[in-house]
């Protein structure tokens, strides 16, 4: 007999669906792992070489600068350029034309000049206006200053000179000082005789107090001629009738007032003497021009 078998169905795996399959991050997982082992065992290579080349990279650089140093290569490469710079900016106009000077009244304008040093057409570049204000305050007249450059081609120069305050004689010889008594150099004093006279070792320094002491009194200041230092302790006024007026080393203002009281009072000053001592507070001691001598007391009452 014939035996028939019965045709089996092949059985086929149902196909997957295509969200299951997961060829796509697979692949990617996998890439990213190997780029990962890979970069990382580039980095731990260059790492272990980094501080050699590192140094030796500095190594280098510091031998060419200092081979450029020592052969003079980089002086004369600063030279080049700041010549060229230099030279292409005065021929656009930056150079020195005008230099403006303010606030002159007795200085001499030769010292000023050459206190300044520039030249037309000189670089602008090479205007150190430090220097220029440090030679302007060494003259003698000149108290501040200021110096500015002003691009393309301006300097302003700007000066305040010391005030004249007295001629004071010293020794013989006679300078002007200003009213903090510092010596005006190359001052010629004898242009300012209009100025009261100091005369003796610290009255340049002890003037301004004296005639700031006289300035309530006109009657009195008007008649000063020169003052006179004694001992750097006290002042001998010179009046213009030729009185000695002999003031104490204290109580300035006390006997001032007492002064003026006198002459409002008697006319004191131009009366035919020779000295008025002040020094005695209780007592006005009077010489005439014949040698006497007078002690006057005040009498009770008066603020004589």
């Amino acid at each position: 007999m014939f035996s028939v078998k019965k045709k089996q169905k092949r059985r086929t795996a149902a196909p997957r669906k295509l969200g299951a399959i997961h060829i796509g991050p697979a692949r990617a997982r996998r890439s990213k792992n190997t780029r990962g082992r890979w970069w990382k065992d580039l980095r731990r290579s260059v790492h272990g070489y980094r501080p050699v080349a590192v140094a030796s990279v500095a190594i280098a650089m510091m031998g060419a600068v200092y081979v450029a140093f020592a052969s003079g290569q980089v002086a004369r490469w600063g030279d080049a350029v700041y010549a060229s710079l230099d030279s292409g900016l005065r021929s656009v106009g930056v150079r020195v034309e005008r230099i403006v000077l303010t606030g002159r009244k007795n200085s001499d304008i030769d010292d000023i000049k050459r206190a300044i040093g520039l030249e037309r057409a000189d670089s602008m570049l090479n205007v150190n206006t430090k220097v220029i204000r440090e030679r302007l305050l060494e003259l003698g007249w000149v108290e501040q200053a200021t110096v500015q450059r002003l691009l393309p081609n301006r300097i302003n120069v700007g000066i305040v000179e010391r005030e004249p305050f007295a001629v004071w004689q010293l020794n013989g010889s006679l300078s002007l000082v200003d009213e903090t008594g510092t010596s005006i150099g190359g001052a010629d004093a004898k242009r300012f005789g209009h100025l009261p006279l100091i005369v003796g070792k610290g009255a340049n320094d002890q003037a301004a107090h004296l005639f700031a002491a006289l300035a309530p009194y006109p009657e009195i200041r008007g008649r000063v001629r020169a003052a006179i230092r004694i001992g750097e302790r006290r002042w001998n006024l010179r009046l213009a009738s030729g009185i000695d007026v002999k003031l104490p080393e204290g109580a300035l203002d006390r006997s001032l007032r007492e002064l003026s009281i006198l002459e409002t009072e008697t006319r004191l000053l131009v009366r035919d003497i020779r000295a008025l001592d002040l020094r005695f507070p209780d007592r006005l001691i009077i010489q005439t021009k014949d040698g006497a001598i007078t002690d006057l007391k005040p009498q009770a009452g008066k603020d004589t």
